[in-house]
């Protein structure tokens, strides 16, 4: 701890003994490297001025946060929102220092305190106003590459006021706020999809098969859920829906989803790189992971018994049994259909009632049903174990 403390006081020392000067490393690692936008490179030095604060108790650090956290976005505009979290994460860890000024605490607290409740339409207001169908809201234009993040940190806004005790009259809507972000991420949005990687034997029956990361790449045995030997590793999630997704111009192709698709339904889980550009909606990423995780921890520190590692619950015991999985949905060529961890008969239906097929699948089995031949549209598939004793319903679109 001496050693590293030591050394984020040495870079300090540099960085404010030379402003404005590029840095750039031997590519090696590239945490050390200056950032060329001003407002960003501030904040980034705010960061490192309430951190070392908070490690030295060194008043140049107290002083040059005092001075910088005025330049923040949260004071020059009186608005919190879900593009600058870590900023705003910083400036409320700083205002509970001790040694920081009662004016400087009440101005940061009070700021942020009041465009959650009722100063950004898109926080607390959104939530009460019923104003996603799916309590995850999230303005039009506010849905880009990486949304999955974004959404996760919207919801840890809302966990942050009760973190800090701020507005206590309106915690338990914090709280419904924030959970609501979670249940999206974990399947209650327009695709369906619980945004986790190969959840299918965890009781998630329609999660992501595939994702763009070199770890798990096309064509490898991490490749795709029911396809691939194994599909990618479970828990991971991709960056999500994204309504500015264009594949390269030499494509020459139109992939729709997740092009032509409303907002929250612009996604696909597929991992084919250049000219198709998955990444722009299936890679993952560090940041999204950790978004994603404040939220559940967030969500599950509010629980008497939370679920443990290492060990699956009864609860998982019997999802598990339930865990029978489609995909891709929608689907083209081909339906992949994964039994549970028992045999279950499938019958599958038009919508206008008319039997199509009807499947006998041995415990743990994967078929794949051919979509090629039929009309484009909605089908029901209802399965259940050959005992009779459980069953579920699926939906899913026939497209060409």
């Amino acid at each position: 701890a001496d050693q590293l403390r030591a050394a984020a006081v040495a870079a300090w020392n540099w960085a404010d003994s030379h402003p404005g000067a590029e840095f750039y490393n031997s590519g090696i690692v590239a945490a050390g490297e200056n950032q060329t936008d001003a407002y960003e490179t501030q904040m980034r030095k705010l960061g490192a001025a309430c951190f070392l604060f908070a490690a030295t108790g060194s008043d140049i650090y107290r002083q040059a946060g005092i001075n910088l956290y005025q330049q923040a976005h949260l004071i020059l505009w009186s608005y919190a929102y879900l593009f600058e979290p870590h900023t705003q994460e910083v400036l409320m860890y700083f205002s509970n220092l001790p040694g920081v000024p009662a004016n400087v605490k009440n101005n940061i607290q009070n700021t942020y305190s009041n465009s959650i409740q009722n100063g950004n339409a898109d926080n607390l207001p959104a939530f009460l106003n019923q104003a996603d169908a799916y309590r995850a809201f999230v303005r039009d234009d506010n849905y880009t590459w990486g949304s999955n993040e974004f959404k996760a940190h919207q919801g840890n806004m809302f966990f942050l006021m009760n973190e800090l005790g701020l507005n206590a009259v309106n915690q338990t809507n914090y709280r419904n706020a924030g959970s609501g972000f979670l249940h999206y991420l974990h399947g209650v949005n327009p695709t369906g999809y619980c945004y986790l990687s190969n959840m299918n034997g965890r009781g998630a029956s329609f999660s992501i098969p595939s994702l763009y990361h070199g770890w798990f790449n096309d064509g490898t045995i991490w490749d795709e859920v029911g396809v691939s030997t194994h599909g990618p590793a479970p828990g991971f999630m991709p960056g999500g829906p994204n309504p500015y997704f264009h594949p390269d111009g030499s494509c020459n192709c139109v992939i729709s989803p997740p092009e032509n698709q409303p907002i929250q339904k612009s996604f696909k889980s597929w991992n084919t790189g250049w000219p198709q550009n998955s990444w722009e909606l299936s890679e993952v990423a560090i940041y999204t992971q950790a978004a994603y995780l404040r939220l559940l921890s967030n969500v599950l520190a509010g629980k008497s018994n939370p679920p443990q590692c290492g060990g699956v619950s009864s609860t998982l015991d019997v999802l598990s049994l339930h865990a029978l999985a489609i995909f891709p949905n929608p689907a083209d060529q081909t339906l992949v259909i994964k039994s549970p961890d028992e045999p279950v008969v499938c019958r599958i239906f038009r919508s206008t009632g008319e039997l199509v097929e009807r499947l006998h699948l041995k415990a743990g089995e994967s078929v794949s049903f051919q979509t090629a031949d039929l009309p484009v549209g909605p089908y029901f598939l209802n399965w259940q174990s050959t005992k009779g004793e459980k069953r579920g319903n699926f939906t899913f679109q026939v497209v060409h």
